[in-house]
């Protein structure tokens, strides 16, 4: 993957101290508006034009530290090609599939299908052999079918689950994540970090937030950023008291304490997606998922 510096983007590459969350990615998708303008030639974009993204992770200057959320810089897409072809492989341009044929077109002619090795950026602090990588994506968010119904995660009065297990709901094996929980529950803070890093997750929240993250990733697979605004990142929601679903903010704490927002939803699901940044303005789960901002199927093209 590229490095930001090399990409010409506001933040730094990150190091073992301060690391990157999310790496840097192209996306493309159809104006929302007129409001943003392209980076390159400055001129504003007509709502429903096709154009080319560049997320980023979000970047405090003064507190000098990565958020856990990301922004995103437009083009038109010629001058997406001419900025970025140099560093992505033509497979990395997520969304192109959806894009008109004239636009798939000029993208797939720019980018090359493949990058040389020797080309390939070195990510600073890249994890080697230990931990390993997950490959795998979780089994219940695992194939597309849009005709299958999101599963709703309500309240269930009187429940006897176990705080911050895995939810029945969810359709996965509740005892592979406890056993992973176990495996990992003594690996330090920047061991379970680099296991996060390497798969593209999340390294915010205290040390039983990690563990969880990691345990759930080992159980079950890495969750990928949400395939339907290629934004926001997919998080996962563990058994809270009596029986509600519960971030795991809510539940351990983290880098923010409590996560109040979770006390103002009420349609729970496992998974949901955390929205992102369109230029300075926020785009909210519930705008960018088709399920109202509740990971099922149906938000994987």
């Amino acid at each position: 993957m590229p490095l930001p510096s090399e990409l010409g983007l506001p933040i730094p590459d990150g190091d073992e101290e301060n690391p990157m969350i999310y790496q840097p990615q192209l996306c493309m998708d159809l104006a929302k508006s007129s409001a943003a303008a392209c980076r390159t030639c400055k001129a504003k974009f007509t709502k429903g034009d096709p154009r080319m993204g560049m997320i980023f992770n979000a970047y405090s200057d003064q507190h000098n530290r990565f958020y856990d959320s990301t922004t995103t810089w437009y083009y038109h897409v010629k001058c997406g090609c001419d900025q970025y072809k140099a560093f992505f492989a033509v497979s990395e341009v997520h969304g192109l599939n959806a894009m008109p044929k004239k636009e798939q077109d000029m993208v797939k002619k720019a980018f090359p299908k493949s990058m040389p090795k020797n080309n390939e950026a070195q990510v600073k602090g890249k994890v080697q052999a230990e931990p390993k990588a997950i490959a795998k994506r979780p089994a219940a968010a695992e194939a597309s079918d849009e005709k299958a119904p999101a599963k709703k995660a309500a309240k269930v009065s009187g429940s006897t689950a176990k705080v911050g297990s895995i939810p029945a709901v969810s359709g996965l094996n509740a005892s592979d994540f406890e056993s992973k929980k176990e495996e990992v529950s003594g690996w330090t803070n920047d061991k379970l970090k680099k296991l996060l890093k390497a798969n593209d997750q999340s390294q915010t929240g205290n040390k039983a937030v990690l563990v969880a993250k990691c345990a759930f990733g080992l159980a079950y697979g890495k969750l990928p950023r949400c395939q339907k605004c290629y934004g926001g990142k997919i998080k996962f929601r563990l058994n809270g008291e009596n029986g509600e679903l519960a971030s795991l903010s809510t539940l351990h704490g983290g880098a923010s304490g409590r996560d109040e927002a979770e006390d103002e939803v009420t349609d729970k699901k496992v998974y949901y997606c955390t929205g992102y940044f369109d230029d300075d303005d926020f785009v909210s789960n519930t705008q960018c998922c088709t399920c109202g901002g509740g990971l099922r199927s149906q938000c994987f093209d």
